[in-house]
């Protein structure tokens, strides 16, 4: 099962009856059964360490409705995933587990971060405020505007996509294709790379599209778009018209 098929809701329905426990999927919209078993030494742990270090950054936070699941194989969606090390603090032992990063054009984004064999964070960003989801603690936390500083999660897909940080983090990457993400106040930081997305890649365009937003968009030049798309740009450059994509372009 691929990482974009686990992104769980934090929803567990109570069946005394049985010793399973049952979570709504945020993107199929489906509940799925996980059996109850006894996790390693080594994942509570950990799961201790996530926890208590999210729910004291978050304890000041005020908590707004739910939001709804999202549909990540809805158009616009640009799904990525990888490897990552989380840090709570400088000097503080690392995590690494399995991340996911989604972004829209519209703004939102979404961010999980999975230790083997449960997710222990679910973030989303919209346009209109914010959501983080602490699941092994079933605990919810979310806010309107932009996200506080001391959540590091939901300003990723942001560093991501223009290449620094807002102020108050740490930015940079390497030449192998890795990130790293530092708040500068506390030391914690994050810190990964994403495997590369496939190869075949369309974009249908629509109104308020330009090629600078759609490369930064897919991680490209516009020199490569014009290139995937023979001809005059304006006979393929129209709303309607689903136009080729390159490969992302190397990180610099």
């Amino acid at each position: 099962m691929r990482t974009c098929d686990r992104l769980f809701s934090a929803t567990p329905e109570a069946n005394s009856s049985t010793p399973n426990r049952s979570f709504r999927l945020l993107g199929r919209k489906t509940v799925t059964t996980l059996p109850r078993l006894l996790p390693p030494a080594a994942f509570i742990r950990a799961a201790c360490r996530i926890t208590a270090a999210l729910a004291l950054a978050l304890s000041g936070c005020r908590s707004l409705p739910l939001q709804p699941p999202i549909d990540l194989s809805s158009p616009g969606w640009i799904v990525r995933e990888g490897q990552a090390v989380w840090q709570a603090r400088a000097g503080a032992a690392g995590i690494a587990g399995e991340l996911l990063v989604a972004t829209h054009p519209d703004g939102r984004s979404v961010v999980q971060f999975t230790k083997t064999p449960l997710p222990f964070i679910v973030a989303q960003r919209t346009t209109e405020g914010w959501q983080a989801q602490i699941i092994p603690r079933n605990k919810t936390y979310s806010g309107r505007g932009a996200p506080p500083a001391r959540l590091l999660w939901l300003h990723l897909p942001e560093a991501l996509a223009r290449g620094n940080a807002v102020d108050g983090f740490r930015f940079t990457t390497n030449a192998a294709g890795g990130w790293r993400l530092e708040r500068l106040a506390t030391g914690e930081c994050l810190e990964g790379y994403f495997e590369p997305l496939p190869r075949s890649r369309t974009h249908l365009l629509k109104s308020g599209d330009h090629l600078a937003g759609l490369a930064r968009m897919y991680a490209v030049t516009v020199k490569a778009i014009y290139d995937a798309n023979p001809g005059e740009w304006r006979t393929w450059f129209r709303v309607g018209t689903r136009i080729q994509l390159p490969p992302p372009s190397p990180t610099p």
